[in-house]
């Protein structure tokens, strides 16, 4: 994929925080819990040999 980039690099950083114990909180977690990547039981582990 080709696509337009101008000569400037601009970078977005979100960060959303919660008061621990709040409601907030717990449904924050939930969300990161969405995205994070969770290891498969039935996937192989690997070993890389060197």
């Amino acid at each position: 994929m080709d696509l337009p980039l101008s000569d400037r690099v601009v970078y977005d950083l979100t960060i959303y925080t919660a008061e621990p114990g709040t409601t907030s909180e717990d449904r924050l977690k939930v969300l990161t819990s969405w995205a994070a990547p969770q290891p498969s039981a039935t996937e192989p582990t690997r070993h890389e040999s060197h």
